[in-house]
């Protein structure tokens, strides 16, 4: 059933790309959501990792921050809003950023079944947020018809592969290392997310608001 919550939040994100103006709304949802993904990546996924594994979680989540560098220099950022005004999806980058968005959308589908129903909703959140922007980026693209609805369906079906590894995950009981490498790429795409919703690192009192909400929304 989470697999379902994941992939009807991602085609409403869609939706709303192709059916309204989000270049407002866009910056303000993505400080939402990358407050609400680090109070909850804190609080839960990293908490839980620790109780689980102990010290040995630091490992996995340093690497998961490092897994996490390596696929924004593919993909640009993306995940985290930062090109989806200023990008488009032309000559050779195309396929690099689109595989470096799957494998993003992969890794975070692999805790979907493994996180609590709190981290469920920020991954929720965070997947809408990215829904648009991917789907805003493809619309400024010009590409044609076919074209898009190619790379949106890549995108949108790519967590299937992360999901079809959730029974071997089970089996060898590695779900905590998971979880830490998955708490460790939240804390890199929700700081990033965060840093970059100010410009020239002066931010409003708006995006503090909307900060200390996701905050707060995250402890109840």
């Amino acid at each position: 059933m989470n697999y379902l919550y994941i992939l009807i939040i991602s085609i409403l994100g869609y939706l709303i790309a192709y059916k309204i103006n989000s270049k407002r709304l866009v910056p303000y949802l993505l400080m939402f959501s990358g407050a609400y993904l680090l109070a909850i990546c804190i609080s839960e996924i990293i908490f839980h990792s620790y109780q689980d594994i102990g010290y040995q979680a630091n490992y996995f989540i340093l690497l998961g921050l490092l897994i996490q560098f390596i696929i924004d220099s593919f993909s640009r950022g993306i995940e985290h809003g930062h090109s989806h005004e200023s990008l488009s999806i032309s000559g050779d980058n195309k396929f690099v950023i689109l595989i470096a968005l799957c494998l993003h959308s992969i890794f975070e589908s692999l805790s979907i079944n493994i996180v609590s129903d709190k981290a469920l909703y920020a991954i929720m959140t965070h997947k809408f947020v990215i829904s648009i922007v991917f789907c805003t980026l493809i619309i400024n693209s010009n590409l044609n018809t076919a074209k898009s609805i190619i790379y949106i369906s890549i995108f949108g079906l790519s967590p299937l592969l992360g999901w079809a590894c959730q029974e071997y995950i089970q089996y060898f009981d590695i779900d905590s290392y998971i979880n830490s490498i998955i708490g460790g790429m939240f804390i890199n795409i929700s700081t990033n997310i965060i840093s970059e919703g100010s410009k020239q690192h002066k931010i409003s009192f708006k995006n503090i608001i909307i900060i200390i909400f996701g905050f707060l929304l995250a402890f109840f």
